[in-house]
């Protein structure tokens, strides 16, 4: 196995190695009280984007965060789904561009490419949570369905929030940078470019 691949997997191993040694707190059951959230945190809600016909993954975000972080209500958003309802054109094109792309790879080349039901989809369920944080006073979180809080989520978020700058438009919540790191603080970090969205606040 090439030292890279290996270097992966090691990690990957270590993670789940850390998830299983996790305590298993979990959040508080239905009509119960949420233990009380950290100072910094109060106030702020928490959303999972999820479709109707993949409750399994709800169930699994859900069990998660509560396991991680207790105090943090986790609600479920329904997601758009493109193939069933698509969203209107107002809100998502039926076309993207690499233009983008092309200015930061190389290998990439300008084309215009149409989205599937499935990306519409995707793209409608973020503008749903966007929108239900402009009508906040407080930070949303949010989070896929097939995101894993690990151990360090709750002080890593809590570090994010003291280290963000006030203006701060959005904070992405990943376990591994993609991009070249320029360091913010402890935590934070700003990186070139982001491959994937786990979670966000």
């Amino acid at each position: 196995m090439a030292p890279k691949a290996a270097a992966r997997v090691k990690r990957t191993v270590t993670k789940r190695k850390a998830l299983q040694r996790a305590p298993k707190v979990l959040g508080a059951k239905k009509g119960m009280a949420l233990p009380k959230a950290p100072k910094l945190a109060q106030g702020i809600k928490a959303v999972a984007i999820n479709l109707a016909r993949r409750p399994d993954r709800w169930e699994k975000v859900s069990r998660s965060v509560g396991r991680q972080a207790p105090w943090l209500a986790l609600e479920r958003l329904d997601a758009v789904d493109g193939r069933v309802a698509p969203p209107p054109l107002k809100d998502v094109t039926k076309k993207w561009s690499t233009a983008r792309l092309a200015e930061l790879f190389f290998w990439y080349t300008t084309v215009t490419v149409p989205m599937s039901p499935g990306e519409r989809g995707c793209c409608g369920s973020h503008i749903k949570a966007w929108r239900m944080a402009a009508r906040g006073t407080r930070p949303l979180i949010v989070v896929e369905d097939d995101a894993v809080a690990l151990p360090t989520f709750p002080s890593s978020l809590l570090q994010a929030l003291k280290e963000a700058p006030r203006d701060t438009g959005m904070v992405f919540l990943s376990s591994k940078d993609r991009g070249t790191p320029k360091a913010v603080g402890k935590v934070l970090m700003e990186p070139s470019f982001v491959w994937t969205t786990v979670g966000y606040v």
